[in-house]
């Protein structure tokens, strides 16, 4: 597959097909994804629910074949709603390419009952990890 940086597209395919025991992640909107210099594409995203829904277990997954597939990297918050809240969410990888830095949603622990959602405030986690060639 030739790549471009994003200006052309040489293949169309779905996760789904690749990598079916991730795909239940793909509908919700909270997620974010971006690409290192060195290649790595990194997707942070809620891990919790059984259908991938709920807003909770923050999960950090990585990519070092343009996509291809993706490898679980980290929790960002593990655990359950409201202690693991993890909602809308962006990311950058770090300037020394290792690991990245995540902002996002998190939920109020305990939840404030007279607001939707339980209330939310701003979480921030960095998470590095060493690359495996």
């Amino acid at each position: 597959m030739y790549r471009s940086g994003g200006y052309t597209w040489a293949q169309v395919w779905h996760l789904a097909d690749r990598q079916p025991e991730i795909s239940k992640y793909v509908s919700e909107c909270a997620h974010a994804l971006a690409s290192s210099s060195d290649g790595t594409m990194w997707w942070a995203h809620p891990g919790g629910g059984a259908d991938g829904h709920d807003r909770y277990n923050g999960t950090l997954e990585r990519s070092t074949n343009g996509g291809e597939t993706w490898e679980f990297a980290a929790h960002i918050t593990p655990g359950v709603y409201p202690a693991g809240g993890y909602g809308y969410s962006d990311l950058q990888p770090l300037s020394d390419g290792s690991g990245v830095a995540i902002v996002y949603q998190k939920t109020f622990n305990p939840p404030i009952r007279s607001i939707e959602g339980g209330g939310y405030d701003i979480g921030f986690a960095r998470v590095t990890l060493a690359l495996q060639e």
